[in-house]
């Protein structure tokens, strides 16, 4: 696995697309929802910006699923997930609670199941994820419920990648 971290307009999907084009076969997962206009012409733009032939995986929510099918597909090229951030937001909309701690138990409990799907599979991972912390801290609960939780799902991915690249101003600045 290798995981690709950084702030917005880094470089970060860039460097995955990048990672993955030597690649024979590749599998896009993305995680990202057009909720409004911008958000959809983010995507149409994200989509024109990849390689032709590669499979698109638009998958808000079930990602330990579609890790675990493709590892019983045998599948053995790159999976490039973008990105983890988003699909903590997602994570986070299925499961609010207004119990201290428990949407950060939930999701980080899905965040270590993927993992262990990742370490199982016999593909490539290259993994995006958003750095929610070096900023302003969030004014809403909810925000800061999301820098939280994205920090410690970064943790934990680092920990399990072999690589770790940290994106600053398009340059790839290596952690791990």
């Amino acid at each position: 696995m290798h995981l690709i971290l950084g702030g917005a307009r880094s470089g970060k999907s860039v460097r995955a697309v990048e990672l993955a084009t030597p690649y024979e076969e590749v599998i896009f997962l993305a995680t990202g929802v057009a909720t409004d206009r911008e958000m959809k012409e983010r995507i149409v733009k994200h989509k024109q910006d990849r390689p032709t032939g590669w499979r698109t995986i638009e998958e808000p929510v079930h990602i330990v699923s579609v890790l675990r099918d493709l590892r019983k597909e045998m599948f053995t090229g790159a999976v490039l997930f973008d990105c983890l951030g988003f699909w903590i937001g997602n994570l986070m909309e299925q499961n609010s609670s207004d119990e201290f701690g428990a949407v950060e138990e939930a999701v980080l409990g899905k965040v270590r199941n993927a993992i262990e799907a990742i370490s199982t599979g016999e593909y490539n991972l290259i993994m995006v994820s958003n750095i929610a912390g070096m900023g302003l801290v969030p004014s809403t609960r909810v925000g800061r419920e999301f820098r939280d939780i994205l920090g410690r799902a970064n943790q934990i991915c680092a920990s399990e990648a072999e690589t770790v690249t940290l994106m600053v101003a398009g340059l790839p600045v290596p952690l791990k």
